[in-house]
């Protein structure tokens, strides 16, 4: 149910009858969740790093 390894291993485990329905709301669950957090910090980075001019920014500025 982990987010990197559900869209590989979930659909072997559907087809194999070997994943109760919860256990697939979950992963999906989890991988839309993940979708979306990994958008924003995308966001950020891109907002705050490649618009930048001027010096070079620590990452900790990029994510601020």
């Amino acid at each position: 149910m982990l987010p990197p390894l559900s869209p590989i291993l979930m659909p072997g485990r559907i087809a194999l009858a070997a994943a109760p329905a919860w256990q697939v709301a979950l992963s999906i669950a989890f991988m839309v969740a993940t979708i979306a957090v990994l958008a924003r910090v995308g966001t950020v980075v891109y907002r705050n790093a490649v618009l930048h001019l001027g010096p070079r920014l620590r990452l900790r500025d990029v994510l601020r």
